[in-house]
């Protein structure tokens, strides 16, 4: 179950997409839970992934032009329904959620998804979720599911090359003593927990500084736990007088 976005891309983008062409008709579809929008994903999800069917399908079942038809906002029970059936064209469909610990609140999204899995109306669908560890979350997933951790040998190793050859290019960081470079490389690499975006970012701040040994030193001990741990720290950077242009963009 919590499968970091890197892999949910990998997933989606191979597999998928082999699968498509030896048992044709087979398709894939993925929607990411925009931790920007206050609501609950589930209705989103379900209109969007019904939107793509139809558009692969070149076809519109007769429940969604009915609910075309009737206008205002269909039940999760009738998107359902309406996924049920356009499902019948298909073989096989794979769908990858993302992020679902972005959607807020996420009853809803999560008892769509046991559905998706569980209803036997429904056999040749295939989910793959990514998320981050909440309680909620995985009691929904350990019955219906495999977990996958991001934290993992394969995910640590692509991580530590994407710091060593981001060090040893970037050029903010050339004049930093190699043995340092080191340092922040095995730091940034082991704290990561399968995160790149958090890997990211700490480079972006670390390159901020002049390379001095102490000061390197202190950051690396200081390092944010988890993501939202860094956007807390990159927003609470930010100028007073610049508040109300960043309340503007979110």
């Amino acid at each position: 179950m919590p499968l970091g976005p890197r892999y949910s891309r990998f997933w989606k983008g191979h597999p998928c997409k082999r699968v498509s062409t030896e048992s044709s008709p087979c398709t894939s579809a993925y929607y990411y839970c925009y931790f920007g929008h206050p609501q609950d994903e589930a209705a989103p999800f379900l209109r969007w992934i019904i939107t793509q069917l139809s558009r692969r399908a070149e076809v519109v079942s007769t429940l969604r032009h009915d609910l075309f038809r009737r206008g205002g906002e269909p039940s999760i029970p009738e998107l359902l329904d309406a996924l049920e059936q356009i499902l019948q064209v298909f073989s096989c469909v794979y769908i990858v959620i993302d992020a679902v610990d972005e959607s807020n609140p996420r009853d809803e999204l999560l008892e769509v998804i046991h559905t998706l899995v569980t209803d036997p109306k429904l056999p040749n669908i295939k989910i793959l979720v990514s998320s981050r560890e909440y309680i909620d979350i995985e009691r929904v997933m350990e019955k219906i599911s495999v977990s996958v951790p991001m934290s993992n040998k394969l995910v640590e190793q692509d991580i530590r090359l994407h710091v060593r050859s981001t060090l040893r290019s970037n050029i903010k960081f050339q004049c930093w003593p190699n043995d340092l470079l080191i340092d922040v490389e095995n730091a940034v690499s082991t704290q990561a927990k399968g995160m790149f975006r958090w890997a990211f970012c700490q480079l972006h701040e670390l390159q901020r500084l002049k390379g001095e040994r102490h000061v390197v030193s202190k950051a690396l001990e200081r390092l944010p736990k988890d993501l939202d741990e860094t956007y807390d720290r990159v927003l609470l950077r930010i100028p007073q007088e610049d508040w109300q242009f960043v309340s503007h963009a979110f």
